[in-house]
């Protein structure tokens, strides 16, 4: 799963104190440090299964944050980006035929506190076993 980090620079002036050990010094420094977003959480899983002629699809939930997330998806090996995602659909697709389907997601977040993520499952169906028995006489 990809992260896509968001980053808050932010300066301080820290006013550094007397300590009580040595009161020779007093005085302030300047600082830079970064503020990192949490990363959303995501629980994604593919599907695999026997062909029934019924639709089927990946497992994607987004755990965290709990709101303020919309899921973008895409078949095909080209992966969901930042750059890119707008071009994929928020409905979830699914699958009835045999086949090996790849399905890029990513999950938008207009939380600030919490970075984008992406990634892809697989959707594979395979062929149902015949049942039909033949009967040879003569």
């Amino acid at each position: 799963m990809n992260r896509n980090k968001k980053k808050r620079e932010i300066y301080r002036t820290i006013n550094v104190l007397n300590s009580k050990e040595n009161s020779n010094y007093t005085g302030t420094k300047d600082i830079k440090f970064q503020i990192v977003a949490k990363l959303v959480r995501v629980n994604a899983s593919d599907y695999s299964g026997v062909y029934d002629g019924e639709n089927h699809g990946i497992t994607l939930t987004v755990t965290e944050p709990t709101s303020g997330c919309t899921i973008y998806y895409k078949e095909g090996t080209t992966a969901l980006t930042a750059d890119n995602y707008t071009t994929g659909s928020t409905t979830k697709p699914t699958k009835k035929d045999v086949g090996t389907y790849t399905i890029q997601w990513y999950v938008h977040t207009t939380n600030t506190n919490y970075s984008d993520a992406s990634g892809s499952n697989k959707i594979t169906i395979t062929q149902k076993q015949s049942t039909t028995s033949v009967k040879i006489t003569g």
